[in-house]
């Protein structure tokens, strides 16, 4: 799912998506690491990335794993 930053006047910059990897995707992955590349996660939880507003990734890697969706947001967030 899509969630917009914004700052504290409401104006938007840019977003970020957070997946959920279940452990049997994780295990798959960890099963079939020759077909891996750098968004291939191997742990089951929740991550998040940013992206272009509604769009394609912007960061490097994912971050997580959280135990919970609203986790993820709020460190996506900073904490708020």
């Amino acid at each position: 799912m899509y969630y917009p930053f914004v700052d504290d006047d409401n104006t938007e910059h840019g977003s970020f998506e957070v997946v959920q990897v279940s452990a049997l995707e994780a295990n798959y992955n960890r099963e079939n690491i020759d077909h891996a590349d750098s968004y291939t996660i191997f742990e089951p939880g929740f991550y998040w990335i940013a992206c272009w507003p509604g769009c394609l990734p912007d960061g490097d890697d994912f971050t997580g794993p959280f135990k919970t969706e609203m986790e993820a947001v709020a460190d996506a967030r900073g904490g708020v």
